[in-house]
């Protein structure tokens, strides 16, 4: 059996639906600006508007949108992650799986320092440069957005910055936990809450 149905707001919770179902064969999301002849009909009713999509789908010309993959879907609902950015997450993480851990994610990703110690000093350096460098740019971008947009990535920075710390060195450890936040997400298969920025959130970047 094959599906289709018109792209609105609730379009994600419609495809989980007959996701599940095991006879269903493929899932049309179309684009409803793009169907002329419901969008130019006179007379709109969902049942005139399912036959006529039934009829574009049979003859295979449905004006289909995008539909992300569910990584891409849980990313994007983090603040400052757009679909873009959130499918170049995805493609580049390949599978949230192959790190064991949130640590082994933030060095794969570039935001992890570098570790020297001797001594018994530890002393933490640039950041590792043996790592996904298209992932250290997107988790960069999208912290650039989240600091603006959001008042817990936003606090996060602006407290960095009173604690002396540059632009550059502050944006990259609201990246960092961005990227702890997305390894926690993927692994339990949820999307993002809003939360509220406290300073103790800081204890661990």
């Amino acid at each position: 059996m094959a599906v289709v149905y018109e792209a609105g707001l609730n379009w994600t919770w419609l495809y989980e639906v007959p996701e599940r179902m095991e006879n269903v064969k493929s899932i049309t999301l179309a684009n409803a600006c793009k169907v002329r002849l419901i969008a130019e009909a006179q007379i709109k009713t969902d049942k005139i508007d399912a036959r006529k999509l039934a009829l574009l789908l049979r003859m295979e010309v449905v004006p289909s949108c995008h539909i992300p993959n569910r990584a891409a879907e849980i990313l994007s609902s983090i603040p400052g992650i757009g679909l873009i950015i959130a499918s170049i997450m995805a493609a580049e993480t390949d599978g949230i799986g192959r790190f064991p851990s949130p640590e082994r994610y933030t060095d794969y990703s570039g935001l992890s320092p570098t570790t020297h110690s001797s001594g018994g000093h530890t002393h933490n350096g640039r950041m590792t440069w043996m790592c996904n460098k298209w992932l250290k740019w997107a988790f960069i971008e999208a912290a650039w957005v989240a600091v603006g947009s959001c008042a817990y990535f936003g606090g996060m920075y602006r407290q960095h910055r009173q604690r002396g710390k540059k632009a550059n060195t502050a944006i990259t450890i609201v990246a960092r936990r961005m990227c702890r936040i997305v390894y926690r997400l993927l692994k339990e298969d949820r999307f993002y809450e809003e939360r509220t920025f406290s300073p103790v959130a800081l204890v661990k970047v």
